[in-house]
């Protein structure tokens, strides 16, 4: 299977989306701006407080470790319902996403529901995250622990063995998620066959997304601090409310927005590719 993808292809894709479906890429940005903003306001108005506490506790010259643990525990305590919507609702916008660019729906208004392509989605990211995170206890008991003992460069070494093999694990999984909603099944072992001898022009990809994705993060947070945002966000919400978070992140989410369109580009159309290779496989 000769599979039809290069790095350029993949960093062009998410602006070939958005070309094409102007109006459903915009409103889909929209939607995922507002969600975002309604965690954001919802975190700072039932956990704030308790991330305050904890960033001062470890924050000074020299940390009591009952107050970081008692502050870690209160905030965790306050923020894990957050966490919880957070991840919900980010399957449903990435679904969505997904549908967008490999398959080219749009969904209408409010393009959520619930289904195959959901169920997909949720399974092969709890695959590729469990592979990764096998993969780096492994390496880190095999690897890392016993090179850390002989110490020097042999423990320097490893961690950079440890790294590279994530990168590649990560890279070679990455179409995994949009191949598998692009094929309303769960589609890993497709993906991994797929990407075999693509490494490096999806390596390629990824580089030049977070490249750009630096570039636009650097700019938006430079643009969030000149309106407010940064250290003194909670202090701010806590005087005026959900309007003092309105400036700063509008600049934070525009380059979210796109860097995450960027990177979703590449791991699309190298999905699309794979399928295209393997003569419709969306039919088995």
């Amino acid at each position: 299977m000769r599979v039809n993808f290069t790095s350029i292809d993949g960093l062009a894709f998410a602006w070939t989306v958005f070309r094409a479906r102007t109006g459903a890429f915009v409103r889909l940005a929209v939607i995922d701006s507002l969600a975002a903003f309604a965690l954001t306001v919802m975190f700072y108005a039932m956990a704030g407080a308790a991330y305050a506490a904890f960033t001062g506790a470890v924050s000074v010259d020299e940390p009591a470790a009952e107050a970081v643990t008692a502050a870690a525990g209160a905030f965790i305590a306050a923020a894990w319902p957050v966490f919880v919507i957070g991840i919900i609702m980010r399957l449903f916008i990435e679904a969505a996403w997904l549908r967008l660019f490999t398959r080219g729906e749009t969904g209408g208004l409010l393009p959520f529901r619930f289904g195959p392509d959901e169920v997909a989605l949720a399974l092969s990211a709890l695959a590729v995250f469990g592979v990764l995170c096998a993969a780096y206890i492994g390496m880190t008991l095999v690897l890392v622990l016993p090179a850390s003992l002989a110490g020097g460069f042999l423990a320097t070494l490893a961690g950079a063995v440890m790294l590279a093999g994530l990168i590649w694990l990560s890279v070679r999984l990455s179409p995994a998620m949009a191949l598998s909603l692009r094929l309303r099944a769960f589609r890993v072992a497709e993906a991994w066959k797929g990407t075999r001898g693509l490494f490096w022009p999806l390596f390629g990809g990824f580089f030049l997304a977070v490249l750009a994705s630096l570039v636009l993060g650097m700019l938006a947070m430079s643009l969030s601090m000149m309106t407010g945002g940064g250290a003194n966000l909670q202090a701010r919400f806590a005087e005026a409310g959900w309007a003092a978070l309105v400036l700063p992140f509008l600049f934070q989410q525009a380059g979210a927005i796109i860097s995450a369109a960027l990177m979703r580009g590449v791991a699309s159309k190298a999905a699309i590719a794979i399928d295209e290779a393997g003569q419709g496989l969306a039919g088995e």
